[in-house]
Formats: C-alpha cells, structure tokens, sequence
C-alpha cells in the first residue's frame, strides 16, 4: 500500500530582483544555452560561446568568449578549484570540449587561460548531446548523444598530458543521461536511455567492461542527477523517485507526477512537473527537446515540487505559469529558472519553524525524524518525544506515551511524568518508567522506594528479584532498596543486597534481627576476616550466646585465644527469582503484605493480599548450602583483644562463660592483667556456680576447683579480690588460704573463733601456734569464753594452752587470772582446772625473788666500796710514774687546721633574694615592657650596667629558668664560641607574663636568684672573671676575647617579636646591635605558629599584610634565631627537625603568610648530647635526689635550690 506524501511549505519563496540592466538583459534575452554553480558562483554559457560568471550580488563579475562558433550546451566547475570545463556544439562539426583556468589570466588579453582542448569525436554522423559528466580530477568524462552512443574521454585535461577517447556503449535508444560513481577500486558509469538505465565499470585505462542492465525502464532527459552526500543516483520517473548506488537500487519513493527535471539539494529531491499533456511519454518530446519549438504548452501550467523522500514530505509546491527550465544550487538556497528568464529563491525555514508545523499537525514522530536527519542533539530530541508523549497522554493512550517519556527521560523532570501515572490503573506503565530511571541512573531513593512499593502492590517477586540482582553497576540508592525490603519482610532479598555490596555489618543484622536465624548469622560471621568479624561478635555477642550457646562459645574461644580461623567455603545465595522451598513462598507472601501497606493502592484487594500467604517473619536465610568447613586453612595474623572484652557477653550464662575463661586461661602467652582478670573472673563464676541450690555434692564441687584455682602457684589474684568474693559466697576455704599466704594467721584464728568452729580453732592453733606464738592467749580467752566451747574441746586442750603460755613466757601470770578471771562470769574456769598451774607459778616465783635478794646484797657491798675509793681520791693525794713511747713508734696526732681563701665578696643570698623581689615590684609597677636589673659580675652591688659602644651583638637566652641547667649554660657557651667576646654581651632575660607558662613552682624573685648564681657558675666555666673566687684559672673552654658581661632583664613581653621590638624601645643597647635569641626546637615551633598571631586569611590594619609577616618581619630584620635541636619522643630525631625546616623552606611557610627569605636569619645547631630539661631537675628535687643533681645544674645554682627548698 502506498504511503501518501505529507505537505507542508518549508521554502521561503522569492523573486531574485536583478540589480542591473546587464544581467536582466542576459536572463531576459533567452540566450542562457547552460548552466552551472560552483565554487561560490553562478556561470552561464550561451548560444555565442559566451561564459559568464554571476556573484553573489547577482552582478557579472566576468564574461568571455569560451568558444569561437556553436552554442555552449554544457558546463561543469570542479567545485573548490578554479577549473572550468565547457562544451560547445554547432552540429556541423564536432562538440568540442574545453578546460579553463579562471584564475590563471593571459597577460594580453586579461582572460582565463585554457588548459587543454578536446574534440569529442561520435562517428561520422554529428549527434547533439544529451548527456555529460565528468569526475572532480576531470581524468574521466562521460559524454552522452541522443543516438545511443556513450564517449568516455581519458587523460590529463588539466596539464594536457593528451587524452584518449572510447565508446564504451551504443544503443539504439538516445541517452538521457550519464553519472560517474567513482570509489577506491573503480569508477561506475550509470547510464540511462529511455527504456533502461545501465551500468558499466571503468578500468583506470579508459576501457569500459560489459554494460549491465540495472533496471529495464529509462528515464527523460534531465530526469537524472547525482547526490553527491549519499554517492547515489536519483533518477525520477512518472510513477516514482528511484536511486541506485554501486549495489544495486535502493527503495523508490512513489510520487505519480509528469516530471521534466530533477536536481537534489541537500536532502531534497527539487522536480520541475509539466503539465501532464506534455508528458515524456509523447512521441514528439524528444524531437521537441532537441532542436524544436513548442508553443502549445507555454501558457500551460506546471509545477515545481521539493520533496523530502526519507520522510515522505512535499516540503514546497507550486503551480508555475511559465516552466522551469534549470534548477541549481548556489550560496547555500535553491533557485530555479523559468523559460521566461526570472529568478525564483527557495530558502529553507528554521530547523524550529519547521518542527513548530509539524507539532501542529500532531505529526510528532515526523518530528523526530525530521530532527534526526537535521543532527539535532539527543537533549533537543528529548523535547519533542516529551511533546508527544503529553500528545498521546491525551488521547488517553498511555502505552504510547510512556514509551515516549522513557525516550525523553534525560531531560525531563522525573516528578511530572510520575504524577500522571499515579492512577493505580496506570501502575504498570508507573514501574516501567520507574525501572528505566534506575537503569539509567536518575533514580532517587524516593523512586527506588516507590518502584518497591509498585512491585510490592503486584505481587511481582519476579520483577523484584531482577531488580536488585541486576548486573552491572547499582542502579539505585542501596540503602534505601535494603531499607525498603526489610520493611516489606524481603529479608532474603535485603540479605543478598547487603552481601553484594560488601555490608557485612547489615547483613549479619538482617539475618539477626529480622530473619532471626542465629546459627546462619553464627556461620556467616566465622567466614569473614578477624576484624569484620570481631566487630559483628561485639554487637550481637550476647545474642549469639543466647541462641547458639555451643557454637557462638567456640567461636569466642577460637578469636579470643588467637586461633579464628575464617571458614573457606563460600555461602551459595539461594536463586529468589526461582524459590524452591515452601517457606520462601509464604515468606515473600508475607512480605508482599507488608510492603504494600506503605503505599495504599485503592485498586488493590487487601482480602486478596492477605489470603495470598501466611502473615508472620519469613524464614529467610543467606545461604542454604551445605557447609563444609576446611580445618586446614592457616590461621589469619591478628591481635586478640583482651578478654575482658568478652565478660560482659556471657551475662547469665555462666556454663559457657566458664568454658570460655578456662580455654583463655591455657593461652600462655597471656598479659598479667589478662591473667588477673582470667583468674579473678573465673574464681568468681566457682563460687557462684556452688551457691546454686543444687545439693551439698554440687557446692563441694564448685568449691573445690575454686581452691584448686587460687592453690596454685603464681596466681595472679589480688588478696583483697579472693577476700571479698569468698565472703559474699561464704567461701571460707578461700577465706583461710588468702590469710594464710598473707601470713594472717591470726585473722585465720579468729575467724574460727567468730564462727564458734573450736574444732577448726584448735586445729588452727596447733598449725600456726609455732610461727604465730599470740594465738595462745587468744585461744586461752576463747576456750574460757564458754562453756560449750571448753567442752568441745576438752580440759586437756586448756591445760596445754596454759603450760605453752607458761613455758615460753607468754603472759604474766597475773595477765593469766586476770584473763580467767574475766570470763568468771560465766563459770567456765574452776580453780581445780588452774590449781596446777597456780601452783607450779607461785613456786617459780619464790625462787625467783630469793635470787634477786642475794643479788641485791651483792651489789650493794660493792656499791659502797666504790664510793669509799672515790673519797680518798678527792681527799688524798695519788702519785702517777710518767712513760715515755718509743720513737719507733707513731708519733702523737696533731689535728691540721684547714685554711681557705676568704672568697670575692658578693652580696648574701638573702640580700639578692630581697634585692629581686623589689627591683621586680617596681618594674611590674611601672609601664615598662622591658628592664635590665643586673650586669655581673657585680662592681660593688647588685646594679645594671649600660654596655660600651662596642658592643655589637646582643646574645638573648630567654628561659623560664625554672631552674636554670648545664643544657642552657651549654646554649649560651655554643653561642659565644660561634661569635666570638669581641662586641659581644649575653643576657638572660625572664619573661615575667609568659604567653604559655605560669610561674611556678618557683616564684619569680626565686627564679632571678637562681638566674643571677648561674651568670656566675657561667663566667666561672669560662674562666672569664678575674675574681673567680680563689681557683685556678685554667681555660677549661677556649674562648678567646674580652671579658664577658651577662645582664639580668625582665620582660613583660610573651613573644619573641614584643621583646624584640622592647629591647630595642628601652635605649639600654646601641642601635646598631644584632640580637641574637637562643631557643629549642621546640620554641621555633611556636614562633612559626600562625594561632600566635591571628588568621593567616586575615591583614593587619598597619600595614595590610598577613598578622604573621607584619610581626615577625621585623623581627627578622634586627634579629637571628640560633635554635639548638631536642631529639626526643616528642619533637623526633635531629633529622626529623632539620626537615621541618626545610618543609617551611620549601613553601609551608608562604601557606600560612610568612616570609621564607627569614630562614637565612636562623641558625639551626646539634644540641649537646645528655642535656637534661629543667622539668627533669624539678622531678629529681621532688623525688629526694637532689645529690643527683650535680651535672644536671651548676654548684651556686644547686645550693641554691637546697637553701631555697624548691621543688621539694
């Protein structure tokens, strides 16, 4: 069935108004014999041999005679040169073919200059032609003459090289036409007649091979032509538009209309119509075509027609009074040329205006097709479906329309289509373009969401499944798919989700929480590497324990103990989309039950849903293969945590904590406070386990491996721990052992006591009595205290208690009765139970006092000898005899007086001390920022002196001096030897409000006390001081120069830059000095920190600069820094600090506002190896080591500290 051809105007139609007389006589006049474009220009042959050539303008931008007789019958520029080829015929002679350089002009004549002539030679007999063509190399033409003959010129044209020429075709029907098709093997020569069009191949040489029959119908003259974009011939019939490339012919276009030219212009097919009188088919049209007149139709009307074949489309048509005689294009429009000589302009419309006539005819798939061809971009077709789909939206077909949103989804708002399908009549129309949302991946987790919820109201498992077991890339929200299945009871669906995208954590959730299947949970989490695994154990442990108590118990021995080894064999995740087992069924019933209540759909029958499946959790599972476990896989490395971390997991279930603490315990490679632990955990699950009331068997049981516990040797446990819990279980085995290895043997004794346990009591005392001798009295006081306790134990035990108490001495006998005496009340004691003892006292006793009375006589006889003796030496006179020692002898000891050389006075540590509290109180008086107290050495008292105007360099020890070390005596000492005496002064300078540190634990007058002994302990070291107090002076550090000065100043100021800039506002130097702070790494750290100085984003209001760079440029140009390294646990190795500074150098620096051209300005030093820090000076004091201190301080500064009792 035919398609019939749409209509539409997309030619803007005008008349081309001649600008001059020239060219409108040259239309005008008739005497255009041919026509060609190219090249951006319009040239004209004419029946005098003229050529000429039309710009743009439409003006004759040159004219010349081509050829001396005959009527130029055809013309072709080979488009982008300047070559033109014309052919003129007289029909007396021979056409004869020319070829003409435009731009090449002969100097005489000023015209083109021809490269090569070519008489084209068809026989004896003269034909006129009816066809030509030629390729864009012009090394081939075709000429075709209307008796059938077919010449193909060969050869050079361009260069006249000589050619050479061949019919290579004779028929006995004229030829209507010739096109070559040229490709990279051969050129094909197309040639139609009036009954057929054929084609035949030509060599490289000229030769034609054997024509063949393309199709057995022909076409008029002028009815072929050449698409130079798609390299086919259109040939146009009556019935039909035909074409035909090298393979054959492709589809015709059916349009039944007389047609007398054909010409393509882009994409269009332009034919010029006659009247259907004067069709082709008229046996006088060819003699009329070739030399006759015809007057009869002039006033007949034909047509001109621009079709677009692809798109069935008559994209321009109209009725022409006078016909059309040549079609071109030229300057990117179409033009058409009447017999009457006017030219008519054809201007295609606008890409927009065009689609704009076809969206009012509702022709929107034309559209598409339209803007396809045109290269419109996907996003601007996206439009046009849009539009059809709210078309066919309409026309309530919404099948339709839906495929057309789908088509336009990049562009369109998901929002706006999904509101038109919400109808719960459209749903599914609603889930197709909600899945190809996620397939193209502009789902949101709203939509993701949704879809569920649609699958969920349908039932469509199938569809569920596919969608999240898609392959490929996710294409949705993963955390609401899960979300959302878990909610509608899809646990295996969540699990699968989870599993895939490597959420172990919510997987073992959903299969814990939702599903409720314990052991799988168990098995999933013991394939998986120690640390996802420990993670998931900690959250669910007791859950575990609860359910699986066997096996979650084995698995907290194996990870605790370091033994977990991963299970190997990989979980097989059951093919929802094809369930096999009933419980599956009902579970995805379930939960298509649950899902659908979250988005009620009125269409739906809730009876339906509920009567599709049991209500209740599916029992679903992550995997449902066997497993097989691999115990020789090699255990992973990791460290186990520490029990303790398990405890809390085993709350009421002590079995299976019992279990797990006996297997951790047989780690031997346990930390002590692991083992404390262990031990102390596990004594305490005993003795809870023997307090259940399960018979006196069971708790003899549980207590003996209690005392088993704590009876072995090198038992971590803490005394006090086995005490405690052995007395809230009534333990009184742990109780007595504890004691007796605390050697508390008397605690042992009266617990017996306090429980009336004589029998153990006694037992007790017989065991400890000999190391612990007190026990006696106490079970003397105890067997009297009652009368049931002395019965149980007997006369005897009192009798042996009283002879041991007796033999060794251990009480008086009057402590004996007082203790009997003091039970009497009772009536335990008798006298017949004490008479022996009494007895055997009292006669010890006597004996006793008869000795000590003839000791008394003794000693007083001789009492009263001594005294007699020494009356008669008071009284009488004694004669001594002198001796004499021999001189062999050692000679009398004569004591040797030390002597000392009365030391250089300085002022008394007392005065200083006051000195410095009052120098300090004034100076925080005042509105200074900066004050020299001091120089030393002294000259005459404790006054600063104002340096010479030598001195040039100024070295700055700035400390807290909290004490004062050899570390900073060593910095000051490596400084002077680096500058050398001459010009140099040193001051130690005390920062009195510091930015970081308070002042303590040393007041501030302490600490310039102490400031003040080490200026001189420094002058002593080297030996720089004339009143060195009295010692040799030997030059224990080279230093050669003058004499060294050291101030002692104060500052207020807490960064380096403020005591700079105060040092310099005091006066105190000259101008010109260089200071020179020293400083620890440490400090550099904080001199290059921007939070001391303000955003580095910000600018000072002064100078417009970053807060860093305004305060320490200055500093930096009166100023070095000479830091000394600190290599220790807290600022790294040496190399570690030299590279933080070549960090700063390489831009850090710039980063935060600073200036890297200030690192020139500071000298970076190897500390002195052992240097102590002052805080290592303070701990030794507080630690009673202050004779340790020696090395770590100088001597005045150390007695200093012990005068003063600081840091004690």
């Amino acid at each position: 069935m035919a398609i019939s051809w749409k209509s539409f105007d997309f030619f803007e139609v005008a008349q081309i108004s001649l600008p001059d007389e020239e060219t409108q006589q040259l239309f005008a006049s008739n005497d255009v014999s041919s026509l060609c474009t190219g090249s951006d220009s319009l040239f004209l042959g004419s029946f005098t041999g003229w050529v000429s050539i039309i710009g743009k303008s439409w003006k004759v931008a040159r004219r010349f005679q081509a050829h001396e007789t005959g009527a130029i019958t055809q013309l072709q520029q080979v488009e982008g040169t300047s070559l033109l080829v014309t052919v003129a015929e007289d029909g007396s002679s021979e056409p004869v073919l020319k070829v003409w350089a435009l731009d090449k002009l002969v100097k005489k004549t000023n015209l083109p200059t021809c490269l090569s002539t070519v008489n084209i030679s068809n026989g004896l007999r003269q034909f006129p032609i009816s066809a030509f063509a030629a390729t864009d190399d012009l090394t081939q033409i075709a000429v075709g003459f209307a008796n059938g003959a077919v010449v193909v010129i060969r050869g050079d044209l361009i260069h006249d090289l000589g050619t050479k020429q061949r019919i290579v075709f004779e028929s006995e029907e004229p030829v209507t036409g010739v096109q070559l098709a040229t490709d990279d093997k051969i050129t094909t020569l197309f040639v139609s007649t009036t009954s057929k069009i054929l084609k035949l191949g030509l060599s490289k040489k000229g030769q034609g091979l054997p024509p063949k029959t393309v199709e057995d119908v022909g076409c008029a003259v002028g009815c072929m032509t050449f698409d130079r974009n798609t390299g086919d011939v259109v040939v146009a019939r009556e019935d039909a538009i035909y074409t035909y490339h090298l393979d054959g012919r492709g589809p015709p276009k059916a349009y039944e209309s007389p047609k007398s030219l054909v010409a393509m212009s882009q994409h269009y097919v332009a034919l010029a119509c006659p009247p259907a009188s004067s069709n082709s088919k008229d046996p006088g049209a060819m003699r009329r075509r070739f030399g006759s007149s015809t007057t009869d139709a002039i006033f007949n009307a034909s047509t001109f027609v621009v079709l677009e074949p692809d798109l069935r489309i008559i994209a321009h048509q109209e009725t022409m009074i006078s016909p059309v005689r040549r079609i071109f294009n030229v300057w990117g429009d179409l033009f058409t040329m009447t017999d009457e000589g006017k030219i008519f302009r054809y201007h295609e419309k606008s890409l927009q205006q065009r689609l704009e006539m076809l969206y009012q005819k509702n022709m929107y798939p034309l559209a598409v097709e339209l803007a396809q061809n045109a290269g419109m971009d996907a996003q601007q077709q996206s439009l046009i479906y849009r539009k059809f789909g709210d078309h066919l939206y309409q026309k309530s077909d919404y099948d339709g329309a839906m495929l057309q949103y789908i088509r336009a989804i990049d562009t369109t708002e998901p929002s706006q289509v999904i509101r038109k399908f919400l109808d719960t009549q459209r749903i599914h129309n609603l889930i197709q373009y909600l899945e190809q949302l996620h397939e193209h991946m502009k789902a949101t987790s709203d939509h993701t969401t949704l879809l569920l919820n649609c699958y969920a109201k349908l039932k469509d498992i199938d569809k569920l499944e596919k969608f999240i077991k898609s392959p490929g890339d996710l294409k949705f929200d993963l955390d609401t798919a899960i979300t959302m299945c878990r909610q509608g009871g899809y646990y295996e669906q969540a699990a699968y989700l989870a599993k895939k995208h490597g959420e172990i954590d919510l997987v073992v959730d959903i299969v814990i929480e939702d599903s409720k299947d314990y052991s799988e949970a168990l098995d999933f989490i013991w394939r998986q590497d120690p640390a996802v695994a420990y993670g998931c154990l900690d959250k669910y442990a007791r859950v575990l324990i609860e359910n699986c108590p066997e096996e979650a118990t084995k698995l907290f021995v194996d990870y605790f103990t370091g033994k977990y080894k991963p299970r190997r064999t990989v979980m097989a995740v059951a093919d929802s989309g094809t369930p096999s087992s009933v419980g599956f069924a009902a579970g995805a019933a379930s939960a298509v039950q649950n899902l659908s209540n979250l988005l009620p759909l009125p269409y739906m029958n809730p009876a339906a849903i509920a009567n599709s499946g049991t209500s209740g959790n599916a029992d679903a599972t992550v995997s449902d293969g066997p497993i097989v476990i691999d115990d020789e896989a090699t255990a992973p490395k990791y460290t186990p945590p520490p029990p303790r971390a398990a405890f809390s997991s085993f709350i009421d279930h002590p079995d299976e904590f019992i279990t797990f603490l006996e297997a951790c315990l047989e780690d031997k490679q346990l930390d002590t406070s692991d083992q404390t632990d262990l031990y102390t955990t596990l004594f305490e699950m005993y003795l809870y386990k023997s307090t259940e009331k399960k018979g006196q068997q069971h708790r003899e049981e549980w207590e003996a491996k209690a005392k088993k516990l704590i009876e072995g040797e090198h038992v971590p446990m803490e005394s006090s721990n086995v005490l405690l819990l052995s007395h809230l279980s009534d333990f009184r085995d742990g109780t007595v052992l504890v004691k007796e290895q605390a050697r508390l043997l008397f605690d042992i004794f009266r617990s017996y006591t306090s429980a009336k346990d004589t029998r153990g009591a006694m037992k007790a005392l017989r065991k400890y009595g000999p190391e612990e001798p007190q026990l006696y009295p106490a079970a003397l006081a105890y067997l009297t205290s009652d009368p049931k306790v002395l019965e149980e134990a007997g006369q005897d035990e009192l009798a042996a208690v009283l002879a041991k108490i007796d033999k060794d001495g251990l009480m008086a006998p009057l402590q004996v009765i007082q203790t009997l005496v003091g039970q009497s009340s009772s009536g335990v004691a008798t006298m017949g139970m004490i008479k022996p003892y009494l007895h055997d006292t009292i006669s010890r006793e006597r004996k006793e006092i008869a000795v000590n009375r003839n000791r008394i006589a003794t000693l007083r006889t001789d009492t009263e000898k001594r005294r007699a003796e020494l009356t008669d030496l008071g009284t009488k006179p004694a004669v001594f005899q002198a001796t004499r020692l021999s001189s062999t002898e050692d000679n009398i000891l004569s004591f040797e007086v030390e002597s000392s050389i009365y030391k250089i006075m300085r002022p008394g540590a007392k005065a200083i001390a006051e000195h410095f509290s009052k120098s300090l109180t004034a100076f925080q008086a005042s509105q200074d920022a900066f004050r020299v107290l001091c120089t030393a050495p002294h000259q005459g008292g404790l006054e600063p002196r104002r340096p010479a105007a030598s001195i040039k360099k100024l070295i700055v020890l700035d400390s807290s001096y909290n004490p004062p070390t050899c570390a900073h005596a060593e910095m000051a000492k490596s400084a002077i030897k680096a500058t050398g005496l001459q010009g140099t002064r040193l001051m130690l300078l005390l920062a009195v409000n510091n930015a970081d540190k308070a002042p303590q634990p040393a007041s501030f007058p302490q600490r310039l006390g102490m400031m003040e002994a080490f200026a001189y302990d420094l002058l002593d070291e080297l030996r720089l001081w004339d009143g060195a107090e009295g010692e040799k002076k030997e030059e224990r550090e080279e230093v050669k120069g003058d004499r060294l000065e050291i101030d002692l100043a104060v500052t207020t100021m807490p960064y380096f830059h403020d005591k700079s800039q105060a040092i310099v506002d005091s006066g105190f130097y000259p101008t010109e000095t260089e200071q020179t702070f020293l400083a620890g790494f440490d400090t550099l750290i904080r001199v290059f920190n921007p939070k001391y100085y303000g955003s580095p984003d910000s600018l000072s209001e002064a100078s417009s600069q970053p807060p860093i760079k305004a305060a320490l440029g200055p500093l930096f140009r009166r100023a070095r820094l000479r830091i000394t390294t600190r290599p220790d646990n807290d600022w790294g190795s040496g190399e570690e600090q030299r590279r933080y500074v070549k960090e700063l150098e390489g831009g850090r620096l710039a980063e935060i506002g600073g200036d890297t051209d200030w690192l020139a300005r500071v000298d970076l030093v190897d500390g002195v190896g052992g240097a102590v820090s002052s805080s290592r000076a303070r701990e030794l004091v507080r630690e009673g080591n202050v004779e340790e201190l020696s090395g770590l301080v100088g001597e005045r500064v150390r007695r200093w500290i012990d005068r003063e009792g600081l840091y004690a």
